[in-house]
């Protein structure tokens, strides 16, 4: 993942992109130069490595098959998670993404931030760590923060989730549960990571699409940490807490989904039963 770090900065002043079909007709897509070289770096590695395993990639709709006839071991790779934000030159959401995977168990996962270097994730038994300016260190929940010093945070502008989540986003002194409501794009690992480190309470997702790059890693750091997986109907604002299954294809989402620790659970199902339209 470092080395697919330092390719990536390494394109960010002379890359190229060119379009390419977005999972959802009605939205643009790109792929950089970067995109594809990172891609390579890892696909390189993991072949040498480990010819046995599969790999499902994000460009160019990699899916090496695993010839390892006892156990369907594959590897997901999200060579650049956030690759608009790249193309802009931000300067935050803009992250890579590796995992290993046996059936629905994630072994091991990796959510790298390309900008501050940090990387998050875990192997084998293992803690979830973080390790940053070059120094491991184990990721532990304070479960004992209560919402309310906590941000809420929405993929998309607050006004466009059902009303009941417009005020489970509001402070503490306005109705709500949080200490403010904050709205961010980009990399999805990198909205995660602040959910991780304990700076976001709840991160409130928009309907769209499970793919096996962004959810493998994802879902398997969100499980070893002890968060959960709410999914709410948009029409009738039902909600339920549900065990994810690991994506092998890109599929569409239609339900609004929104994660936060296991601790928090009963306070947030009370607060949206108690304020349901």
């Amino acid at each position: 993942m470092n080395l697919a770090i330092g390719d990536i900065r390494d394109e960010a002043s002379k890359f190229s992109k060119e379009d390419k079909v977005n999972y959802d007709p009605n939205k643009e897509d790109i792929v950089t130069s970067a995109d594809k070289r990172a891609q390579a770096r890892y696909v390189g590695n993991l072949r040498t490595h480990f010819p046995h395993f599969g790999i499902i990639g994000e460009e160019e709709d990699l899916n090496i098959p695993c010839i390892d006839r006892e156990n369907p071991i594959y590897f997901t790779v999200d060579p650049l998670d956030g690759t608009k934000a790249f193309a802009r030159y931000q300067s935050y959401g803009v992250g890579t993404m590796l995992a290993l995977a046996n059936g629905n168990d994630v072994w091991a996962a990796y959510v790298g931030d390309v900008n501050t270097g940090d990387i998050y994730g875990y192997s084998d038994e293992g803690p979830v760590t973080r390790t940053r300016f070059g120094v491991e260190s184990e990721i532990k929940v304070d479960t004992a923060v209560p919402l309310g010093k906590l941000y809420a945070l929405f993929d998309l502008p607050v006004h466009r989730f059902p009303k009941v989540l417009q005020k489970m986003g509001l402070s503490v002194e306005e109705g709500g549960v949080f200490k403010e409501a904050s709205v961010a794009g980009g990399s999805i690992g990198m909205l995660f990571s602040r959910l991780w480190i304990g700076e976001v309470g709840v991160l409130f997702m928009k309907p769209g699409f499970d793919t096996p790059w962004d959810s493998t890693p994802i879902f398997g750091i969100n499980k070893k940490l002890g968060f959960k997986h709410f999914k709410m109907n948009p029409e009738t604002e039902e909600v339920e807490v549900f065990e994810p299954i690991l994506p092998k294809k890109v599929s569409k989402k239609g339900y609004i989904e929104f994660v936060a620790h296991e601790s928090k659970v009963e306070e947030i199902i009370s607060f949206i039963k108690s304020n349901k339209a």
